[in-house]
């Protein structure tokens, strides 16, 4: 429960302008030195001029904060701060403050009086009103100029301004640039964060308590690493993509709370094929970047993210447009099945017999392009081969529906839409 500090806890002096508050009236005992109370001890760290320090809770770092009385530099309130302020308490006459109530009184302060550092920090930018977000990736990423590339470009730099501006906001996609090694990918992913400090490195095989305790107090994210896009992690993965808040139990605390994400993730890499999912793509915005300019990012950087801030508070998160174009450009970087190519080809075989194409049948079983097209012995056949030329059929334009042959339901497959390119 908050200590609240009315006009009856301070003396009513007659202040000449210029002169500073008058202290609050603090319980004393016989000797005039300042009782170690609860209440003692809140309304003097709740007053700069008494106990020297300004502390209030910085909301984007999840961490309490303290300035000197009269500066402007704000810094993490450290273990040694409390026996400091300590100290000064028992220098102004107090009697001696426990660790546990300073840490207390230190936690209730900060906890009534929260900021949120990175929110100031985009609003005191100022715009010169000249376009530069848009075409980001071919000016600082030498990528081509297409309307995809641009997309990509606004909805990475609104993402960044929205988790900022609107914690926790839906930014699900994931930019990722695909380029040679020592081409600058990684560094320029680090150049987009306006401070060392607000950029981190995520591996997604990484446990969920410390990838939330890295994201604390982080802006942009580059995950380095991209296995598991095609192994039966996948779903956790685009589950945690997706999420907008993480549970944990912070510094300082004692019980688990919720802090809404203010990072937004890129990826790098050099492998042009790492999609495997035919279906679960959508959260995946591949770029090919060529030689990154990682000086002209870090020039314009603060006027970046000040354009994008105007253009997340004009219209949001602009994520429709990347999200439609990117489903031409999963194609590009689908991972290849080695019996595909084999596949493709037998599809488009005349039948040494009847002249027909396997394309051409109404319909084909999994096991029936195994044996045909790959000599496989029926009884070599089993779930991992299905499900592995299941992969093969959908790449090939296939969809997998249920009818009924020579009197039984069965699942077979149907041709429904052009193969992949090869």
């Amino acid at each position: 429960m908050p200590v609240a500090v009315g006009e009856q806890d301070f003396d009513i002096i007659e202040a000449d302008d210029g002169e500073p508050a008058p202290l609050p009236a603090l319980k004393r005992d016989k000797y005039g030195q300042i009782e170690a109370t609860i209440d003692n001890v809140a309304k003097a760290v709740a007053r700069p001029d008494f106990c020297g320090l300004q502390i209030r809770f910085d909301q984007f770092r999840d961490e309490i904060m303290f300035t000197p009385e009269g500066a402007e530099q704000w810094q993490t309130f450290s273990d040694a701060d409390y026996s400091r302020l300590r100290i000064t308490l028992e220098q102004r006459s107090f009697k001696p403050v426990g660790r546990e109530l300073i840490r207390d009184i230190v936690l209730l302060t900060a906890d009534e009086h929260p900021f949120d550092s990175a929110v100031t920090w985009l609003n005191t930018l100022e715009w010169d009103g000249v376009p530069r977000v848009e075409h980001f990736y071919r000016t600082h990423f030498g990528t081509e100029d297409s309307q995809y590339t641009r997309a990509v470009s606004m909805y990475m730099w609104t993402a960044l301004a929205g988790r900022v501006m609107s914690p926790g906001c839906k930014a699900d996609m994931v930019p990722i640039l695909v380029g040679a090694q020592g081409c600058g990918k990684s560094t320029g992913v680090a150049a987009l964060s306006p401070d060392p400090e607000f950029f981190t490195e995520i591996a997604l095989g990484e446990k969920e308590d410390d990838l939330a305790r890295k994201m604390r107090g982080r802006l942009v994210g580059e995950i380095g690493e991209l296995r598991g896009l095609h192994t039966k992690e996948l779903e956790a993965i685009k589950a945690f993509i997706s999420r907008t808040h993480e549970n944990w139990i912070p510094k300082y605390r004692e019980f688990a709370t919720q802090f809404p994400r203010r990072i937004v993730f890129i990826g790098t890499t050099n492998q042009d094929e790492f999609l495997a999912d035919d279906t679960g793509n959508r959260r995946w915005l591949p770029v090919r970047v060529k030689k990154v300019d990682v000086d002209a990012i870090r020039e314009d950087r603060l006027q970046l993210w000040a354009e994008a801030r105007e253009l997340f508070n004009q219209s949001g998160v602009a994520f429709q447009t990347a999200e439609c174009l990117a489903t031409e450009v999963h194609e590009q970087h689908m991972i290849k099945d080695v019996w595909l190519e084999t596949v493709v080809r037998w599809l488009d075989e005349p039948d040494v017999m009847t002249g027909e194409k396997p394309r051409d049948r109404e319909f084909l079983r999994a096991s029936d392009v195994l044996r045909e097209a790959l000599n496989f012995d029926t009884s070599r056949i089993g779930k991992r081969e299905e499900m592995r030329i299941s992969g093969v059929l959908q790449n090939c334009g296939y969809k997998r529906i249920q009818r009924r042959v020579d009197g039984k339901t069965c699942k077979v497959w149907e041709l429904v839409k052009p193969p992949y390119p090869l």
